[in-house]
């Protein structure tokens, strides 16, 4: 899920009044399916984004396969 997708998701769930965590790559929602993932940036600061379980899976599986 493209950022602009995720922003327009999640300001129509506000205005709804149901604030619902989604993944921030596949837009799935529930608090059950999600998990903290830390995201390294180049200035070496850690940013957290909310992924479900299967999307946190690729990443994790794509860079054991880079290293």
């Amino acid at each position: 899920m493209d950022k602009e997708t995720y922003q327009k998701c999640l300001k129509e769930d506000i205005r709804n009044g149901k604030a619902v965590p989604r993944c921030r790559m596949c837009g799935r929602e529930g608090s059950v399916v999600l998990e903290k993932h830390q995201i390294f940036t180049r200035a070496g600061s850690e940013r957290k984004e909310l992924l479900c379980k299967n999307c946190y899976a690729k990443i994790t599986n794509n860079r054991k396969r880079a290293k």
